[in-house]
C-alpha cells in the first residue's frame, strides 16, 4: 500500500474509527503516522477544511471516535492552499 500511495498520490477520502481500528489491532495514531509518513495533509472537513487533530479524541471513549478525513498528496495540498 505504500509504495502505491508514493507511486500514484491519490486524493483519498479515510474513515478514522478507533474502534474498528483496535479490532484490526490497529490504532489511530498508526492510520495517521502511515498517512502522514506517505507524504499526505489529512484535514477533516468542518466549515472549512482543518487539519486532523488527534488529541481532541483521546478522552473519548473508543466507539465516540469516528469521523472522515480527506487526505492530499502535500504537493496538492500546498496548491489547494495557495488557491483558496
Amino acid at each position: 500500500m505504500r509504495d502505491t500511495l508514493r507511486r500514484f498520490r491519490p486524493e483519498l477520502a479515510v474513515e478514522y474509527n478507533r474502534a474498528t481500528l483496535v479490532r484490526a489491532g490497529s490504532s489511530l495514531d498508526e492510520l495517521d503516522e502511515l498517512l502522514a509518513g506517505c507524504g499526505y495533509d489529512r484535514l477533516h472537513l468542518a466549515t472549512t477544511f482543518k487539519p486532523v487533530d488527534l488529541e481532541k479524541s483521546r478522552s473519548l471513549p473508543d466507539e465516540a471516535v469516528v469521523f472522515n478525513a480527506y487526505c492530499f498528496p502535500r504537493e496538492k495540498a500546498a496548491v489547494m492552499s495557495a488557491a483558496a
